[in-house]
């Protein structure tokens, strides 16, 4: 099947028919994400939770560092509540199938010191303290080879 250049490369304007007809679409097959879940997406992507920024996030999402905060505003939370909330997802898989250290879980996570991890693990957790966690999720602390979000760690 052929079609015309100019047809091909012809920008579709937001409030057009077929744009909205596209974008519900997408929309109807679930490969529109929401905003949040964008972010959400970009932090979970970044193995090392420490290099995670705003202006990295945004760069990659193609915004704005501003835009970022305005739109995050207008969801009702900021860039750190969802940071931290990326951050207790992987301290928690961590600490739950692994049996990495608590100093090798806090600087997975992004802490640069085991103490400032167990005060924000017992802050999202509302008391409960890292070892605590793990001993409820029945973690074997003598296993030797460990895999947590796609990386594999051998205890030496």
């Amino acid at each position: 099947m052929l079609f015309p250049l100019n047809q091909c490369i012809r920008k579709t304007p937001r409030n057009s028919s077929e744009y909205r007809f596209l974008d519900g679409e997408l929309a109807r097959r679930g490969r529109i994400q929401s905003f949040l879940d964008q972010v959400r997406h970009v932090l979970r992507g970044n193995r090392i939770a420490a290099l995670v920024t705003a202006t990295k996030t945004a760069n990659f999402l193609g915004i704005s560092q501003a835009t970022l905060y305005r739109k995050l505003k207008a969801e009702e939370t900021t860039f750190g509540a969802l940071l931290d909330e990326v951050h207790f997802e992987l301290a928690k898989n961590c600490l739950a199938e692994s049996a990495l250290s608590i100093t090798q879980v806090a600087h997975i996570v992004g802490f640069a010191e085991s103490a400032s991890f167990t005060r924000a693990f017992a802050r999202w957790t509302k008391g409960t303290t890292p070892p605590q966690y793990r001993k409820s999720a029945g973690v074997d602390a003598a296993a030797g080879l460990n895999q947590v979000a796609g990386i594999r760690f051998r205890r030496l």
